[in-house]
């Protein structure tokens, strides 16, 4: 047997409770009432060897147990009638007597229980669920590493209003049935990033070329004439059908038509990857959309490209300032309008052997890339470009003038409109009053400004904000993709 640890001894001269201090287990003296008190080896501490075993072996530890184990009241006791309890506040031994006592406490060996935790979270808020095999009666939650707890009886707690794509030192622990601490669960755990269209469209819809219609514009492609490509780094759809369906401008249930529109595709790249995404209406616009002054042909269904002035610029066009940047616009609610970017338009153009008798990688050159002027217009609404048009078609047409995109090419152009002849936003350099337009066959040709040779139609087109967010929808006509700012 271990030599028995000497901690204190009291002399009481009436009835009091006393603070059995280990720190000062090696003085010789504690004064208490006034009275000298000599140890004599009046304390013995037993610490349980193993949880559950019921085995106590004496310790010679100067520091009562603060973790691991806890104090076992049914087996401390005092011979001469002598009382000892733990006090939970001040994490000691106290004793009540009347008379000098020799005491034994004990205290159990104690696993402290874990706490299992599974987490949710989104963009805003992290949520989690403890369980354990022990029964918690407090949970203490904290998302700043422990500076800050908020304690519940709860096993579930949500931390709401939080940044997005955002770390978080997540603590927490609780307090068992015995009055325990549990172990602690310390993990960091990351917001989600805001899931844009565009993320969604680039990080999760493409996986390599072709696949769901898409295809990355960077110039080192593999399939049938990748080297038409524009080398934008842009994600453009192209194929007969692809799921680029968006609702825009309708929360209902099942979406309109007249709210259909399409993804042209992903462009305009910034320093931080962020793309906007190019919309086109599905269908042509009806003069319950663009209005019927401005650049409408009265009594028919259609528009001029410019009736005010003998000219294309795009500029002085009323189809532009009037129909679509005015009465169109001031249709839409202003939770649409806020969806939509302000865009520079090159309406610089370029002459006929540029535009239409030629590959679309050179279209899109002479009509982006390096135009015949340096024009632009900056507003929100406009119309397609005729590399938009040539590019839709599948990349096997590619290297087809096109002004011979007619059938069969028009079957794998998810841009033809299957009837209709429609306006572009592109100019003709070499005169001042052509501009292209795709007629109804699939051709790109030209048109006067104030021309409605084949009733000219016109779907607006324009670019979201790269913070438009993904709600739902798979992309498909009767389950479009619906955003939100």
């Amino acid at each position: 047997m271990k030599n028995k640890k000497v901690i204190i001894i009291m002399l009481v001269l009436g009835i009091g409770i006393f603070s059995l201090n280990l720190v000062n287990l090696k003085k010789e003296k504690i004064n208490e009432s006034k009275e000298s008190i000599k140890s004599n080896d009046t304390l013995t501490m037993m610490l349980e060897t193993e949880a559950g075993t019921g085995i106590y072996e004496e310790t010679i530890a100067s520091e009562w147990p603060q973790g691991g184990y806890v104090f076992n009241t049914n087996l401390s006791k005092c011979e001469n009638g002598g009382i000892v309890f733990w006090d939970d506040e001040n994490k000691s031994v106290k004793m009540k007597s009347n008379i000098s006592d020799k005491c034994y406490v004990y205290f159990d060996k104690y696993n402290k229980a874990e706490l299992n935790v599974s987490v949710n979270k989104d963009d805003s808020s992290i949520t989690v669920t403890v369980t354990s095999t022990d029964e918690i009666t407090k949970y203490y939650y904290s998302k700043d590493g422990g500076s800050n707890y908020v304690e519940s009886t709860n096993n579930t707690y949500t931390f709401t209003n939080l940044d997005n794509d955002t770390s978080y030192q997540i603590k927490i622990y609780g307090i068992d049935s015995n009055g325990q601490t549990t172990k602690e669960y310390n993990e960091t755990i990351k917001t989600d990033a805001i899931l844009t269209l565009a993320n969604y469209i680039k990080n999760t819809i493409y996986s390599s070329d072709g696949v769901n219609g898409l295809y990355y514009h960077d110039g080192v492609g593999t399939y049938t004439n990748a080297n038409q490509e524009a080398g934008d780094k842009s994600y453009r759809y192209s194929g007969a059908n692809p799921n680029n369906y968006v609702c825009f401008g309708s929360d209902a249930t099942t979406c309109p038509e007249d709210n259909l529109y399409r993804i042209v595709g992903l462009f305009d790249e910034d320093q931080d990857g962020i793309y906007n995404i190019k919309l086109i209406k599905l269908t042509i616009a009806s003069s319950t959309l663009l209005g019927t002054n401005g650049a409408y042909r009265t009594g028919d269904n259609y528009y001029y490209w410019n009736n005010s002035t003998n000219t294309n610029k795009w500029s002085e066009s009323n189809l532009n300032k009037i129909n679509l940047n005015t009465n169109y616009w001031n249709y839409l609610a202003s939770k649409w309008k806020n969806l939509i970017a302000t865009t520079i338009w090159k309406v610089g153009g370029n002459i006929q052997s540029k535009i239409y008798s030629t590959t679309i990688k050179n279209v899109y050159q002479n009509e982006i890339t390096n135009p015949a002027s340096a024009l632009t217009y900056e507003d929100e609404i406009g119309l397609m470009y005729v590399s938009d048009y040539g590019y839709a078609a599948s990349p096997e047409n590619w290297k087809t003038a096109l002004e011979d995109y007619s059938s069969p090419i028009t079957s794998s152009n998810w841009l033809y409109n299957g009837s209709y002849t429609e306006w572009v936003i592109t100019p003709r350099s070499d005169f001042e009053d052509l501009v292209y337009y795709v007629f109804s066959n699939g051709q790109v040709t030209y048109l006067d400004v104030d021309g409605y040779y084949g009733g000219p139609r016109v779907r607006p087109v324009f670019y979201l904000n790269s913070n438009a967010t993904l709600v739902s929808g798979d992309g498909t006509r009767s389950n479009p993709y619906r955003i939100s700012a």
